[in-house]
């Protein structure tokens, strides 16, 4: 007798619905493939900071940077649920030995799996001195440079930074180096300061940048992907208005903009 129903696909065969998302398996594997380069490369060069102290990049370090990478592509083409990329952070640290199972996955008691993984990176990068050597490494790139293609260098920094930890520690780690460099280059402190406080409070980039991209995130109104391709010119803007207030702003109210070096 004739019937509607669906037959069910033969135990062994494959539906016919199903195939191979061949963008996810690339970003995957490039993510995999830029942490492995990292962390296996060669030592890399100190960061040395105006004053002459050398920052070494230990091998835990260099672990870290390269997490960092792979976390980021993860993240940003969602190739997996985020929630998962944040536990592979933690995964990660303890297999490859850059940081003690115990330090990893004790920011994993967070309740919110996302910004755990978040705060787990945050942790790698600044006890591992990952973040300290890419700070310095980062800012001494400008410090020969116009004041304010300086202090819009600080502040990409900290723009980058604040995506991926906590603002206060994006911070921390950028103005001790920016403040020493900008004495030599003439430049108000204050002026520094302004910039990175600004920045840091506009993570537009990554869901785990803070609390309230992920709350958004939670109304699958859009993906990751979208949310970055979004924020990146929206970061860009936020660049330019900087710069207005920098230039224009700034010494309408009559603020200093420079000192005697």
């Amino acid at each position: 007798m004739p019937t509607d129903q669906p037959h069910a696909p033969a135990i062994g065969t494959m539906s016919p619905e199903y195939h191979f998302d061949w963008r996810k398996g690339f970003f995957i594997l490039l993510g995999l493939f830029a942490f492995f380069l990292v962390h296996f490369m060669a030592p890399w060069a100190d960061a040395v900071d105006p004053s002459g102290k050398a920052f070494a990049l230990t091998r835990e370090g260099k672990g870290a940077v390269g997490l960092f990478l792979m976390a980021g592509i993860w993240w940003v083409f969602e190739v997996m649920p985020i929630g998962i990329t944040s536990i592979a952070i933690g995964v990660f640290q303890a297999l490859f030995r850059i940081r003690s199972a115990n330090d990893a996955f004790r920011d994993f008691m967070d309740p919110s799996v996302l910004f755990s993984g978040a705060m787990s990176l945050g942790f790698c990068l600044w006890k591992t001195g990952a973040a300290q050597w890419i700070a310095v490494k980062w800012i001494g790139m400008f410090q020969h440079s116009h004041w304010l293609v300086f202090v819009l260098g600080v502040a990409a920094l900290v723009l980058v930074m604040t995506n991926f930890i906590m603002n206060v520690a994006a911070i921390a780690i950028s103005l001790p180096v920016s403040l020493v460099i900008a004495r030599y280059l003439g430049i108000s402190p204050e002026l520094i300061m302004y910039a990175s406080l600004v920045t840091a409070g506009m993570p537009f980039v990554l869901l785990i940048g803070a609390a309230p991209n992920a709350i958004a995130y939670e109304s699958r109104q859009f993906n990751a992907g979208e949310f970055f391709a979004t924020g990146v010119p929206a970061s860009l803007v936020l660049l330019a208005v900087l710069t207005l207030a920098l230039t224009v702003l700034w010494p309408l109210l009559g603020m200093v903009r420079f000192i005697t070096p």
